[in-house]
């Protein structure tokens, strides 16, 4: 089970409750009574999470909080958007057409959080990245080889003066050089080519 937590800042002593849309048009608002998302022309029965007030704050002003179950929201394994707004309760039940907007607009994106879908990394996948000599960063043009060099910085040969930071290959040809200078406080490097 994939938890959301849901949190909005108002006055104390306040009624409020979050709402859930999809991303469709017009868009349509979950009911947590059948899990599903309904248009609010064919009225949801319970179209709304209650929220739990927390004076914690101190001053005027409270946290409303409210826990998300996510697999309600998409039980499938496709990344899904959805929008959450807060509202506050006028009447003697929340009124989506009535109450008013305290918050809203946070955006939730759910990735396939259905309890069935797992992700494997294949034993030796990594053996796979060939670990030759990118050479130079003009070569540096995908992952594998930007990985390589990373490595190959921090553990092949280098050589820095005063007015130049060198990298070498394996065969002792320069790789890269960069520029260096020192004003007496920062020493500055420029980028290798």
């Amino acid at each position: 089970m994939s938890i959301e937590t849901l949190r909005t800042t108002h006055t104390p002593a306040r009624i409020l409750y979050f709402t859930v849309w999809d991303d469709s048009f017009p868009p349509k608002v979950f009911d947590f009574n059948d899990s599903t998302f309904k248009p609010l022309s064919s009225p949801p029965t319970t179209p709304y999470l209650p929220a739990t007030e927390s004076t914690d704050m101190g001053g005027n002003l409270s946290v409303y909080i409210a826990q998300l179950d996510l697999e309600l929201l998409n039980p499938s394994a496709i990344e899904m958007r959805f929008q959450v707004q807060s509202l506050e309760r006028k009447g003697a039940a929340p009124n989506l057409r009535t109450d008013s907007f305290t918050g809203g607009g946070e955006l939730i994106v759910v990735e396939g959080v259905h309890s069935d879908t797992k992700v494997t990394l294949q034993p030796g996948a990594f053996d796979d990245i060939p670990v030759d000599d990118p050479g130079p960063p003009a070569n540096h043009t995908t992952l594998d080889k930007m990985i390589v060099a990373i490595w190959r910085a921090l553990y092949k040969m280098q050589t820095m003066n005063k007015e130049e930071y060198k990298r070498y290959a394996d065969n002792g040809d320069v790789n890269a050089t960069a520029g260096v200078s020192y004003d007496g406080e920062t020493q500055t490097q420029g980028h290798f080519t």
